[in-house]
């Protein structure tokens, strides 16, 4: 089941944007990847006291998957996000 957690600020957004979040990962996850769109989990993440590790060690940023390479036959949502989500390459 494909995940996508959306870090913001508590408050920032309302239950209607949120909403329109989801709808829209969704609907993109959907039309990239062909898989059914009922297999979508999007999590709205407003927690202030969030801990991540990369690599089982505590880090302070988060792994942008656009860096990474990819296996030849590997198909993911990464490449609709690189899409529809430009910005530093």
């Amino acid at each position: 089941m494909p995940t996508y957690v959306c870090v913001v600020k508590a408050g920032l957004l309302n239950d209607q944007q949120k909403q329109r979040i989801a709808s829209a990962i969704t609907r993109l996850h959907g039309e990239t990847t062909g898989a059914p769109t009922w297999l979508v989990q999007v999590v709205i993440d407003e927690n202030e006291q969030r801990q991540r590790y990369l690599n089982g060690t505590p880090a302070d940023h988060q792994m942008d998957p656009r860096r990474y390479p990819r296996r030849k036959n590997q198909r993911s949502a990464t490449t609709a996000y690189a899409r529809y989500c430009p910005g530093d390459k």
